[in-house]
């Protein structure tokens, strides 16, 4: 996916991979929690924040 993308190309995307459009949906609603997509403006754009967690001690 580009920097910045809407929901609808998410959702092509997703369809042309095969994905269910219920675990993409799940999933772009997690990456918005963690804050590694920012919506706004009817946009999702990418933080460049990782999804990896913290190494254990």
């Amino acid at each position: 996916m580009p920097r910045e993308f809407t929901y609808s190309e998410l959702m092509a995307a997703a369809n042309e991979a095969g994905l269910p459009t219920a675990s993409v949906k799940r999933y772009l609603l997690r990456l918005v929690y963690y804050q590694i997509v920012e919506k706004e403006d009817g946009k999702y754009r990418k933080t460049g924040k990782s999804w990896l967690r913290k190494p254990p001690k």
